[in-house]
């Protein structure tokens, strides 16, 4: 049995998560700074469902998050959690799985990044939920530690240092990574068929607790559709311009090498008859 190599040009954990490196299969769907205009610093900030990429969360779920001048390190007017009040504060995005989305499509990979300051925490824990849909939370703790839901991730973090948090979520490749300032520290599987939405809470246990978030960014990205590429007798999936570059032969009509083996030289077939065959045989 050959082995099959599938050749895609997706590359998860080499993501680069910016504007100017998005390709055409990536849809940028949220873009949001808390820049004014729309924002208004000592206000909530503006929600709304525009079209991609939307500048605003979907809503406000709980409290009262504000758009402040700055937090700590985080100076370029985020969005702050705590505020000197107790309860919950919590935001709201809507993802293309969702009842109430509003976006053309939906995608098979996400990408999430966002600037995270934890300025302070007093028995309260800010957690960014993933909805995919049953939830898959990671969690900044009052004792300085990272941890999942579920559980797997035990790392850290430090009070008043901005860190730049990503998160992967692929659908059929069921898996979800985690990478602060740009290294890997969570990858594994996931129980998720769909994203609908993720959130951002702060549980406000304190008056004292603070946190801020800027520059949150979402892109959506489909997988390419991968047929068979027959380079001499070996098979490889991949898209028609991997085959291409191979100097293979598409079959797009085909989306397996095995067990059929496509790309093996057939036994030569010729038209006859049954007179023929007994004559082959006498």
């Amino acid at each position: 049995m050959k082995a099959v190599l599938v050749v895609t040009v997706v590359a998860i954990l080499a993501f680069d998560s910016s504007p100017a490196n998005a390709g055409e299969a990536q849809q940028l769907l949220y873009d949001v700074d808390f820049g004014s205009p729309p924002h208004t610093v000592g206000e909530p900030p503006v929600t709304g469902a525009e079209d991609p990429p939307r500048g605003t969360p979907t809503g406000i779920s709980f409290g009262d998050p504000t758009v402040v001048e700055a937090l700590g390190l985080l100076t370029d007017q985020p969005c702050a959690f705590g505020n000197r009040t107790t309860g919950y504060d919590q935001l709201e995005f809507a993802m293309p799985d969702h009842a109430r989305d509003g976006f053309p499509e939906s995608y098979d990979i996400y990408h999430l990044k966002m600037d995270v300051l934890i300025e302070r925490l007093t028995g309260s824990d800010f957690v960014l939920l993933l909805d995919i849909p049953h939830v898959h939370n990671i969690y900044f703790n009052a004792d300085g530690t990272m941890t999942t839901f579920p559980s797997g991730l035990n790392s850290t973090f430090e009070f008043g240092v901005p860190l730049l948090l990503e998160v992967t979520y692929d659908i059929p490749g069921d898996n979800w990574t985690i990478r602060v300032d740009g290294e890997v520290i969570y990858s594994d599987d996931h129980a998720g068929t769909v994203f609908r939405s993720f959130r951002v809470n702060l549980t406000g246990e304190h008056i004292d607790d603070a946190v801020a978030l800027d520059n949150i960014q979402v892109w959506g990205e489909n997988r390419p559709v991968l047929h068979v590429c027959c380079v001499g007798e070996e098979c490889f999936l991949t898209d028609y311009d991997g085959c291409d570059a191979m100097g293979g032969e598409y079959h797009p009509e085909l989306d397996e090498c095995e067990p059929q083996e496509p790309c093996l030289d057939p036994t030569p077939v010729r038209s006859t008859s049954w007179g023929g065959l007994k004559a082959v045989y006498r």
